[in-house]
């Protein structure tokens, strides 16, 4: 396949961790439009994708700023064909981010994207959004009306007042990645009505990127890895086979929906953990990421 041929596959926060580790499978068949907030991620990461033999382009975007993702839009459409959207951007459950700075980037950023890309004449794009294994946190489920419209005025003022957020930065980031869920549910039909899909994965914690090693080092948070089915963490290279399976054409009917890549973790806490130890890690006062 020629340059000029291969689709375009954009991928945010597609300069390190698992973002960057979806670039590099995409890369052998994709132009690639890398987006971040960073500089000099994205010239590191376009050298390192470059050195592989990818077509690597690269631009700034914050996406949780709507003209900055409709300038990523425009500038994936000039490239070529749009096939894949991998969103990747977003804040981790760290301390030093707010609890409605979750919203606005986790939550809003993603709606931003999803509705950029909605296709408007028959498409076979396929977008995949990240999750999280904390958007399967019970409590979160109580804004589930509100997120669709998390880009209106006022509504993440809402969600914040009823699941009183303020103040509690992980609950914030459950809530906004249970978010991403609803919205992949809500657009279904939308992007469905024009060929395409639209998808979220739910990754547990992702030992090997440098988001999963600020995670663990956070006071409170446990080592999933000996609680999960298979006995260990996962690593990037797990979400990849994931997101990998769902752009592909195998999963051609499989749209509208989570998929969880945890090793069985929500699995356990739901039917192997005490009713106490389960009722805690579903609360939102919980410390757990």
């Amino acid at each position: 396949m020629n340059t000029e041929a291969k689709p375009v596959a954009v991928i945010t926060g597609g300069a390190s961790g698992q973002g960057l580790a979806c670039a590099q499978h995409l890369g052998a068949t994709h132009q690639l439009l890398i987006a971040d907030i960073a500089q000099g991620r994205l010239e590191a990461a376009a050298d390192a994708l470059g050195s592989e033999g990818a077509t690597v382009h690269t631009t700034l975007c914050d996406v949780a700023d709507l003209a900055s993702v409709e300038s990523l839009r425009d500038h994936a459409r000039r490239l070529g064909e749009v096939r894949v959207v991998v969103h990747a951007a977003g804040l981790g459950p760290l301390p030093q981010h707010s609890a409605r700075h979750q919203l606005e980037v986790n939550l809003r950023g993603t709606s931003y994207v999803m509705d950029s890309f909605t296709p408007t004449s028959p498409s076979r794009i396929v977008l995949v959004a990240f999750s999280s294994i904390g958007g399967h946190r019970e409590f979160s489920r109580a804004a589930d009306d509100l997120y669709a419209s998390c880009a209106t005025d006022g509504v993440l003022e809402q969600i914040m007042e009823r699941l009183q957020l303020d103040g509690r930065v992980r609950a914030a980031y459950g809530a906004a990645k249970r978010g991403v869920q609803v919205l992949v549910q809500d657009r279904a039909a939308s992007w469905g009505a024009q060929g395409g899909r639209i998808l979220s994965v739910s990754p547990g914690l992702i030992a090997d990127t440098s988001m999963g090693r600020e995670v663990l080092s956070l006071e409170g948070v446990a080592d999933y890895g000996s609680q999960t089915a298979m006995h260990r963490n996962g690593v990037a290279a797990d979400v990849v086979s994931a997101v990998a399976y769902l752009v592909s054409d195998a999963a051609a009917y499989v749209t509208g929906c989570d998929i969880l890549v945890d090793g069985g973790l929500v699995a356990n806490i739901q039917r192997h953990w005490t009713p106490e130890a389960r009722a805690a890690w579903h609360n939102p006062e919980s410390s757990q990421a």
